[in-house]
């Protein structure tokens, strides 16, 4: 047996507090390390056979089995040490010869046969992050003459944090308060502002996300990539953001970025993540103009990549007014076609369509139980301008509502005499002032109260027109010569209800369905007419002034409202000088309205013979441009200085692949992609656009 005193009687004693003297918490465990390595050695030794084993032998098995911890100072330096090392200086500056298809990680790079690669993880964003970031960061490297590649990762993982969460709010309080502190630097003002901001954003319920952001630094030798990597950290603490090499874990890290893996091993567990929402993501990437995105119109597809186009008008502030050239025949219609069915399925847009010709929109605006309004000659419905409607109006608006009225009244009037006559005109403008105010004092209609509008609801232009030859006394014939007698008779035929056009008035446009519709198509119905003689010109007018009326309205109601309003026109050769100046005024005005317009037109010579319609050359900012003859090609691009997009241009049409195809130039936007837009029909089939039937081809 061992002898009675040995090391173990040593140690326990010494555990015991000594009489004034107390043991530090440092001798103590000093003294404790003694024990174990001491009932060790004994343990050891009994397994031995010693169990006679002098407290020398016993103190020597347990020097072999004590262990010395490395120093944590030491490691903590040799660490530090390594990383500012590694952080000036690439383990190698050119890819191997022998590497082949291997991958070879060193502590700050991995190579591959095609470039040196070395990683940065963004762990912040600042105020001044520009939209498009990968596009603007990529720029600021090519304008610096950098040949390097720049990759980007996003990792994303839902953010499950409730808006209610207790913590979240008491943290929401303390943000609250530091904005009003003074003596905080404006940077912690500017976290705690964003901190605020997402807090709301995840109160609103919008998803949130936690985004750690990774970008591949590729390039050919190890001058281009330490080049790169400063100019990226540069542009980053430009816009106010933070970034971290990675020069420890670039194993685990490749392997965590990867886009197929899903390895979260222990060191990037802890890796700082950016807060994004979809949109803010999104704003990242870069400018593409709805670049095979889901967002925007659906236009076509594009042929040089073989994707869907949409283009985002919801977003541009500019004047958004498209001007789609072709010839008959190629695919115009069927493109414009394509932007309304696709704006329809917008729960925010709304189709306007002035169908020149008649036959081009009715099917689609059926189906999608919108309101068709016939403005033919022969059509039966009218605008009752004689009838103040109360419940149309607010009490501020009562004034400007009834004399608006009033002056469509009285235009309405004059248009169906045809008169040309400057005096003649002016003669029967005065008349009918007098006669429309004395009618409505006669009935009690006040112009500012609309209380007292209920008395004209029962007006019709048959009833007014027998008012108005009372009024005209012969006394007043008389006075008015010119305009007088020409007035009564011209308007007999109309406003009778015997006369043999009486019945343009047969029927009143419901305004409320009008306003209340996805879609409206003003149908003229020209293809009835073989040249602009043969229109009649009186009710022509007429009916295009209750379509500028009924637009101006739908528009302004749609902006009222939040709608966006795409508006189609058609360009025709036999469209009155008229309808040219709407044209205008609808690029020109309509910008703050938020209406994007498309015009459809055969040809630009057209717009260039006439004088009307050259603000319509002027006020283009994006064009589809069909397979057009080359001299016309010629001209547009002359016209439109276009000589930059030549070969796309040339291009349409050229051969089979590009037959009902359209080249898009996009000047709403900075550096746009420019695509050559593919309508898919197939040859010899009839398509009946927007046609539902029975095997959902379009196909009867």
């Amino acid at each position: 047996m061992f002898k009675k005193k040995n090391k173990q009687v040593d140690v326990e004693e010494n555990l015991e507090e000594m009489p004034g003297k107390k043991l530090t918490l440092k001798e103590r465990e000093r003294l404790r390390r003694e024990k174990e390595l001491h009932d060790a050695a004994v343990a050891e030794a009994t397994k031995e056979g010693r169990k006679d084993a002098t407290e020398e032998e016993i103190k020597e098995i347990a020097k072999k089995k004590a262990i010395r911890p490395k120093k944590e100072r030491f490691e903590t330096i040799n660490m530090w040490m390594y990383y500012i090392a590694a952080t000036f200086n690439k383990d190698r500056g050119t890819i191997p010869d022998n590497i082949g298809n291997r991958i070879l990680i060193t502590s700050n790079m991995y190579i591959t046969k095609l470039y040196l690669n070395s990683i940065i993880l963004v762990t912040a964003l600042g105020m001044k992050t520009p939209i498009t970031l990968i596009q603007e960061m990529m720029n600021y490297l090519r304008e610096s003459g950098c040949k390097a590649v720049l990759d980007y990762t996003f990792k994303r993982q839902k953010m499950m944090l409730a808006a209610n969460d207790s913590g979240l709010k008491s943290r929401m309080v303390t943000w609250g308060n530091v904005m009003h502190l003074d003596g905080i630097p404006d940077r912690q003002k500017e976290i705690t502002a964003r901190c605020l901001y997402t807090a709301n954003m995840l109160k609103n319920g919008t998803p949130l996300f936690y985004t750690r952001m990774y970008i591949t630094i590729r390039a050919k030798t190890g001058t281009d990539l330490k080049m790169a990597e400063k100019k990226v950290g540069e542009y980053l603490t430009a816009i106010g953001g933070s970034y971290l090499p990675i020069t420890s874990s670039v194993k685990e890290t490749l392997e965590y970025c990867t886009i197929i893996s899903d390895r979260f091993s222990p060191e990037v567990r802890d890796v700082k993540a950016l807060v994004t929402s979809n949109m803010t993501l999104a704003q990242m990437m870069p400018n593409s103009s709805a670049y095979n995105g889901d967002k925007g119109l659906y236009t076509g597809v594009n042929i040089l990549n073989n994707t869907h186009f949409n283009l985002n008008l919801d977003d541009i502030t500019i004047a958004r007014n498209i001007y789609l050239l072709a010839p008959s025949g190629v695919g115009k219609t069927v493109l414009a076609l394509n932007m309304a069915e696709s704006a329809l399925e917008h729960p925010n847009w709304r189709v306007c369509a002035m169908d020149i010709k008649g036959n081009e929109w009715t099917r689609m605006c059926k189906a999608c139980d919108g309101v068709i309004l016939a403005l033919t000659p022969k059509s039966r419905q009218y605008i009752n301008s004689f009838k103040m409607d109360a419940d149309a109006v607010g009490y501020d608006e009562s004034d400007t509502y009834f004399y608006d009225n009033l002056d469509l009244s009285k235009q309405s009037m004059i248009t169906l005499t045809g008169a040309a006559d400057l005096d003649t005109i002016s003669e029967m403008e005065t008349i009918l002032d007098r006669f429309l105010n004395s009618m409505y004092t006669q009935l009690g209609v006040l112009a500012n109260n609309k209380n007292t509008w209920g008395k004209s609801m029962r007006l019709t232009p048959f009833d007014v027109y027998d008012m108005l030859t009372n009024y005209m006394t012969p006394t007043m014939f008389k006075k008015f010569p010119l305009g007088g007698e020409k007035l009564i008779n011209t308007l007999r035929p109309y406003m009778t209800k015997g006369g043999s056009k009486s019945y343009v008035f047969a029927e009143e446009f419901n305004m409320l369905s009008i306003m209340k519709a996805k879609m409206v198509v003003f149908n003229f119905g020209m293809l009835n007419f073989s040249e602009i003689s043969m229109i009649d010109g009186p009710l022509f007018d007429l009916k295009f002034m209750y379509m500028q009326r009924i637009n101006s309205a739908y528009v302004q109601y749609n902006y009222n409202n939040h709608f966006e309003t795409l508006k189609i026109m058609e360009e025709s050769q036999i469209v009155p000088p008229k309808t040219l100046r709407k044209y205008v005024e609808e690029f020109t005005l309509r910008r703050a309205q938020r209406q994007s317009t498309l015009l459809l037109g055969n040809s630009i010579q057209a717009l260039i013979d006439s004088n009307i319609a050259k603000p319509l050359i002027e006020n283009t900012r994006a064009l589809f441009i069909g397979d057009l003859p080359a001299d016309a090609r010629e001209q547009c691009i002359k016209q439109f200085d276009l000589e930059q997009y030549r070969e796309l241009i040339m291009l349409v049409g050229s051969n089979e692949k590009y037959s009902n195809s359209f080249a898009f130039i996009n000047r709403m936007e900075a550096e746009p992609v420019v695509p050559i837009i593919k309508l898919i029909l197939t040859p010899h089939k009839k398509y009946l656009q927007f046609t539902p039937t029975a095997d959902l081809s379009g196909n009867e």
